[in-house]
């Protein structure tokens, strides 16, 4: 009797231990996903990135910076404001311990992963756009591709049983289920894109979607030029070549200007599709993704 009470004891404190978790950063909301689904939502997770801003142009405040005392792992996935914080966050917080979320993925440059759209349908479509290495930051958004979040969650679940060995067999039954969901996400897009219906090429605001036009074998043309909207010039052309290509996919974050967006969508006659890549819910937003291009067979 008495040995069962000391299991039951023993149990109930490794639960309460497990209850208390530990505290992380991560830059964005889809890196908390991971973590709240690795870890059952028990360990506490500070976003660098608030809601609604743009990590591009993002740059932390010395509020945040301090607030990371309290945080043992960083997860960083690849922006730059990462490149000028991370040295500066290692000099400061001694016992911080850094973890790059985006090793072992295959990264390209930003300009690399996508086509201005005024190349719809040349036959230059396929160049690359990376002037050198030094001019082009790889591009970071490699969680909205499921080939390579498969990749971002093995790291973070590798760095969470590092940092905490003792709840290793939570950590990785609920691994287990994240994968397993990843994986589905990935077969329903090959399969969707075996179909030679489905539109292979789409239009985006913001280049994005990189990651998942490569792996998927799409094309993905930007509305947006070296970050600005688009000229006169530059719009017309955008609309004309859209609509020889017959394009009916047009994907905007709502984190930027939809201005140029409604007229190209206005002059398509095509709606837009808004997905926020940075939302709380990664297979919502692979959920939103497909409806959109399931929406498109003809």
């Amino acid at each position: 009797m008495k040995k069962l009470l000391l299991i039951a004891v023993m149990a109930l404190f490794a639960a309460a231990s497990y209850a208390q978790g530990m505290t992380v950063t991560v830059s964005i909301p889809p890196q908390k996903y991971i973590i709240d689904r690795i870890s059952d939502g028990k360990i506490k997770v500070n976003i660098m990135v608030p809601g609604g801003s743009d990590p591009h142009t993002f740059s932390p405040k010395v509020a945040q910076i301090k607030a990371l005392t309290d945080s043992k792992l960083y997860f960083a996935v690849g922006f730059p404001f990462e490149e000028s914080m991370i040295p500066q966050i290692s000099k400061s917080h001694k016992n911080l311990t850094i973890v790059h979320t985006q090793e072992g993925v295959r990264m390209f440059g930003e300009e690399e992963g996508y086509l201005p759209a005024s190349y719809i349908g040349e036959k230059s479509s396929k160049k690359m756009y990376v002037k050198s290495e030094k001019e082009a930051h790889l591009d970071p958004h490699i969680w909205t591709s499921p080939k390579e979040m498969m990749k971002i969650a093995e790291n973070t679940y590798n760095a969470l049983v590092k940092a905490d060995p003792a709840n290793r067999t939570a950590y990785e039954t609920n691994y287990n289920a994240l994968t397993a969901d990843i994986r589905t996400a990935d077969s329903k897009f090959t399969a969707l894109f075996n179909n030679t219906h489905v539109s292979r090429k789409f239009l985006v605001y913001h280049p994005a979607w990189g990651y998942f036009a490569r792996d998927y074998g799409l094309e993905q043309y930007a509305v947006e030029v070296d970050g600005k909207a688009p000229r006169a010039k530059e719009l017309k052309n955008i609309i004309e070549r859209a609509k020889a290509e017959k394009i009916t996919v047009f994907l905007v974050q709502p984190q930027h200007s939809a201005d140029a967006a409604d007229t190209v969508a206005k002059d398509l006659g095509i709606k837009t599709t808004f997905i926020d890549i940075l939302g709380n819910d990664w297979l919502v937003t692979m959920t939103q993704m497909y409806s959109a291009f399931a929406g498109s067979i003809r």
